[in-house]
């Protein structure tokens, strides 16, 4: 189909990715291949200013794992602050644990990612010392 056709032509133009629909759209977007629009005038409402920590590293008590790093500045790029906050997570931190049972269960960060969102199954998207 022409739609399918066009999608394949747009995806050999962007960054790969292993898993989800094989696009880094994150990569895409630090690349200038895109560009994020996260309102739109006249419909959207207008979201706060962006005040959080742009980073964080987060520690699951998992030792096989490396800590997650969780980049809230590039969140916050394509999503705002109340997406997932307060309804998702709560806003003091280190008071609402969870684990990654609930996370693919599709709570938490499973509420987008294996969703909308990159899927749950690449370790190292999360449990990193970067963002890829």
């Amino acid at each position: 189909s022409k739609l399918r056709s066009a999608f394949y032509e747009f995806r050999n133009r962007m960054p790969q990715d292993r898993f989800g629909n094989g696009l880094n759209w994150i990569k895409a977007e630090e690349d200038g291949l895109l560009s994020i629009k996260d309102s739109l005038e006249g419909l959207s409402n207008v979201k706060a200013e962006f005040t959080g920590p742009p980073n964080m590293n987060l520690s699951d008590g998992e030792t096989t794992m490396p800590d997650i790093f969780f980049s809230h500045s590039k969140h916050a790029v394509w999503n705002g602050c109340a997406l997932c906050h307060p309804d998702l997570f709560g806003v003091k931190r280190n008071v609402q644990p969870y684990s990654m049972q609930d996370i693919f269960e599709g709570e938490y960060c499973g509420a987008c990612h294996g969703k909308v969102a990159f899927p749950n199954i690449d370790c190292r998207k999360c449990h990193a010392k970067e963002v890829f």
